[in-house]
């Protein structure tokens, strides 16, 4: 599909947002990424309108109305790799039957990373690679100026021969220059960001992108190069008095892929926090385990006094020769380590974990379990998220890892679909093992007895006790019990977990 003539009386950009594949109720935030995109395509003349399909049951109604006023640019579509791919396609079929003539724009994790048969889809005329601040409004501007698929910076087509063409991105935007995001673009008393006890009014928030760690399951190995960048202190501060100012909000989300990188902007960045007029508190820090061994106790007790709640640690496995084949450079003993001294602080550390690698033994998931058990028992304050299954970055080392050990990638979009993070995507584990390491996935979010993933309200009351059972399983190694995996399986039918 290629618009033929010029578009002047179309001004309006429609983003949207699908589901994820694994929300919780308790647990869903603003779409972050596409409120990032309305100041920039506001700044060149044009209206934007962010379509959370997450949270308006009447979504296709409400893209078709956008679509019948004619004044709908472009439709565009985030996706990361995996399931949301899914209600992007239907997003996209909507769009199509709606009005042929209105191109349809994918981006995000999963345009960027697998670009030629994302192009090659009949749902899509464009993919936008990597930020979208910039490419995004310059090719809304071409096709408003000329009515086409014009060659932009960071944009991708197919050609005239039918072959995919990207071209390389622009520059990035220096983090202090880019405008806040514009969060009243949804209606921000729909959104519960609850996440290991935030408060429900917290706003998402980066004041950093990338990464430069290794990692060598980490999509940012690609989409950013292992570049990192970020916001000054100072700016930093001042956008959270601004988010104040605006829209009321104390608690910050935070959202950067490691927000403790540059230990001495961490320091100045807890000095412009104290001495604000407004008490910000900042929930879901990322922060890797050396960071946290790098820290003063002096560090330890600033970053508290700055309003810091919460940090997510990614610890990912509790086998030392998993984590050497992960690249993620810190030990078992690393781990116990940084707990024990975040133990001795206010801070709630929230651990991550991942099982269902193509190199993984079944063993050494009974030690991940095992740890996750000991971090619990060692630091009360400690939260402990659901085992994550494994799922496929291209481009990432891991990923050439599974396909040479028999993983089948996908052909098209439909095909991403299907690329699971609570079923096992491997060929490698025996049907046994990947019910093994399913039911763990699920029966682990109950392990520290406050799991954000719970059953029902009717079944609240067996919370702390399934808890209990799990906790003493995982202590002992005796996980995989017939009694446990019904109790998993008859759990889940009642849970609001996604299946």
């Amino acid at each position: 599909m290629s618009p033929s003539s010029a578009h002047a009386d179309r001004d309006e950009v429609v983003l949207v947002y699908p589901p994820t594949g694994w929300e919780d109720p308790g647990a869903v935030l603003p779409p972050l990424s596409l409120l990032t995109l309305v100041p920039p395509l506001r700044e060149v003349g044009l209206r934007a309108t962010v379509l959370d399909v997450r949270k308006d049951p009447a979504w296709r109604r409400t893209l078709e109305d956008r679509i019948a006023t004619g004044r709908v640019l472009a439709v565009g579509i985030s996706s990361m790799t995996g399931p949301q791919i899914h209600g992007g396609l239907d997003a996209a079929r909507v769009t199509r039957a709606a009005d042929p003539s209105v191109p349809i724009v994918w981006g995000g994790v999963h345009a960027s990373l697998v670009q030629e048969s994302t192009l090659r889809h009949a749902l899509v005329d464009a993919i936008v690679v990597g930020e979208g601040d910039r490419s995004l409004p310059a090719l809304a501007c071409a096709l408003r100026d000329t009515g086409g698929l014009a060659a932009v910076p960071g944009v991708g087509v197919l050609d005239d021969s039918h072959r995919p063409h990207v071209e390389p991105e622009p520059p990035r935007t220096p983090l202090d220059e880019m405008a806040l995001p514009q969060y009243d673009a949804v209606d921000l008393t729909r959104y519960r960001s609850t996440l290991f006890g935030t408060p429900a009014t917290s706003l998402p928030f980066v004041t950093s992108r990338g990464c430069p760690y290794r990692c060598t399951y980490c999509y940012n190995r690609v989409f950013d190069k292992r570049r990192w960048r970020a916001m000054s202190a100072p700016r930093a501060r001042s956008a959270f008095e601004e988010i104040h100012q605006r829209y009321g909000a104390r608690d910050i989300f935070l959202l950067d892929d490691e927000f403790f990188i540059d230990i001495q902007r961490v320091r100045q960045f807890a000095e412009e926090m104290r001495s604000s007029t407004v008490e910000f508190r900042f929930h879901n820090a990322n922060c890797r385990v050396g960071e946290v061994l790098r820290f003063t106790a002096d560090d330890l007790s600033s970053i508290v006094a700055a309003g810091f709640r919460q940090m997510f640690v990614g610890v990912e496995s509790g086998n030392d020769e998993v984590l050497d084949r992960m690249e993620k450079d810190h030990t078992v003993a690393d781990v116990l380590e940084a707990n024990r001294r975040l133990a001795t602080t206010d801070l709630v550390p929230a651990y991550s974990f991942m099982a269902g690698l193509p190199f993984e033994r079944v063993d050494q998931v009974h030690d991940t379990l095992h740890l996750m058990e000991r971090l619990v028992r060692d630091n009360p304050n400690a939260r402990i998220l659901p085992l994550s299954i494994d799922s496929p970055f291209p481009g990432t080392p891991l990923f050439e890892t599974c396909l040479s050990m028999g993983f089948t990638a996908p052909e098209d979009l439909e095909g991403w679909t299907r690329v699971r993070y609570d079923r096992n995507n491997f060929p490698g584990f025996t049907a046994d093992d990947s019910r093994f390491i399913e039911d763990a996935h699920y029966l682990s979010g109950f392990l520290d007895g406050r799991t954000f993933r719970t059953v029902s309200m009717r079944f609240a009351a067996l919370r702390g006790w399934v808890g209990a059972v799990v906790r003493l399983r995982a202590r002992h190694r005796l996980w995989r019990v017939r009694p446990l995996m019904a109790l998993r399986r008859w759990l889940r039918q009642r849970s609001r977990a996604p299946s």
